[in-house]
């Protein structure tokens, strides 16, 4: 399958996951994602929101150099934990669908430097997809194991794509770690 019909569809796939999700109130005493759902989403949203600007940003203008707040400040900033879920669920769609056009109409290559590392769209929307793809086996793992079969049925046929975080090597994306945020 060609690299954008696979992230495209591992996009799908993740989608599809969270929109299954029941909705759900803001939970004040969840502090990680893996405590709710809503502050996954909420997170999750807020990472699409930052580096779908970046790759925007690539696409516009060439060797763009940018300097964006990383997804927990913009969390943070915006009090996303405090924020309605259909709000996030909205904003998140509507965002997904801009990231799909952008996939299919813009070369994926374009890059410039996001936070003085050197990314590109396509570098961008692998690290999403790996990142969705540990957030939604994380917490169907840990917070929902009585719905651990569907989930793994749709989430383990998505080859892990390897993609490291801003500091960190590469670790495949299916491995138990720490670092749930």
């Amino acid at each position: 399958m060609p690299k954008l019909a696979l992230l495209l569809s591992q996009m799908e796939v993740h989608e599809q996951h969270i929109c299954a999700w029941q909705s759900s109130e803001p939970d004040p005493g969840a502090i990680r994602c893996i405590q709710s759902r809503h502050r996954t989403l909420a997170h999750l949203r807020a990472c699409q929101e930052t580096w779908l600007e970046a790759c925007m940003a690539f696409d516009q203008k060439p060797n763009a150099r940018l300097k964006l707040l990383h997804p927990w400040r913009l969390f943070e900033q915006k009090s996303y934990e405090q924020v309605a879920w259909d709000e996030h669920l909205r904003a998140f769609l509507a965002d997904r669908a801009r990231w799909r056009t952008l996939l299919e109409t813009a070369d994926r290559q374009k890059s410039g430097k996001l936070n003085d590392k050197e990314q590109s769209i396509e570098s961008l929307t692998q690290r999403l997809v790996a990142h969705e793809h540990h957030h939604l086996f994380t917490l169907a793992t840990a917070r929902y194991p009585q719905e651990l079969s569907g989930a793994q049925q749709v989430l383990l046929k998505i080859p892990a794509v390897e993609v490291a975080a801003e500091d960190d090597p590469p670790v495949p994306i299916l491995a138990h770690n720490a670092r749930t945020e």
